[in-house]
């Protein structure tokens, strides 16, 4: 870029000490004069300051050109779940140490054959737990068996809990149970009652009918983040 400038000034030093631009040269002594500086400009341009074209955005090694944008997901009551058991037995093992891992596995299968029979997603089931027992560390409902956060209930152990839980799901989404299961849950009149049964068929429907806290939701789908993370990080 030096010779560059160099030829400029001069240029400029000709034309304005010989009135380059006027009569004190002859067409021919400009024309050398022209092919001088002209050179320069040429060179310079060619040299290691040539203008490089802008290069594309280096792309992301970890994810393949042909991958597919991961397109939101409806949170339907009654659509399978995406999450996978040992994802969800690490991530409540890794919030609350206190719990047994053994009592963590059974609870967190329990729910995902629950959920299988009915029909149930298991990733809305499971961020319901995690929310209302707050990943299986709040006692007063662990010990009762009541998982699902239901008001003044409890039940005689860990099926019958996660059970009325999925039931009480289900009897939302489709207004009655698989092949006539016998039913479990203690809320089964109250849906039944403000004709809830079979009316509502996703998450943000369902949190404004089982909660009156306008924060349930977005609790709710926090935890929904959690539950599905592992799996959407390895697409």
């Amino acid at each position: 870029m030096g010779r560059f400038l160099l030829a400029l000034s001069v240029l400029l030093v000709f034309v304005t000490a010989t009135g380059f631009c006027q009569s004190g040269f002859t067409p021919g002594q400009k024309s050398e004069i022209e092919e001088i500086v002209r050179n320069v400009i040429r060179e310079e341009l060619q040299g290691p300051y040539k203008p490089q074209p802008v290069p594309a955005p280096a792309l992301n090694p970890n994810i393949s050109p042909n991958a597919k944008p991961i397109v939101p997901r409806r949170n339907e009551l009654m659509e399978p779940g995406i999450s996978r058991q040992e994802d969800i037995i690490a991530l409540i093992a890794s919030r609350n140490c206190a719990t047994p891992r053994w009592y963590i596995v059974e609870v967190v299968k329990t729910y995902f054959c629950e959920a299988a029979f009915e029909g149930i997603n298991h990733d809305i089931a499971i961020a319901q737990m995690l929310y209302a027992t707050d990943y299986l560390s709040n006692v007063q409902r662990t010990a009762v068996h009541n998982y699902s956060g239901m008001l003044n209930v409890s039940f005689c152990d860990m099926t019958i809990g996660i059970r009325a839980h999925i039931q009480h799901l289900k009897f939302y989404a489709a207004g009655s149970l698989f092949d006539n299961r016998r039913n479990v849950d203690p809320r089964y009149p109250i849906l039944k009652a403000n004709g809830y049964l079979g009316k509502i068929s996703t998450l943000e429907d369902l949190c404004w009918k089982w909660s009156e806290s306008p924060g349930y939701f977005y609790s709710i789908k926090s935890k929904l983040d959690e539950v599905r993370w592992p799996v959407i990080a390895r697409r």
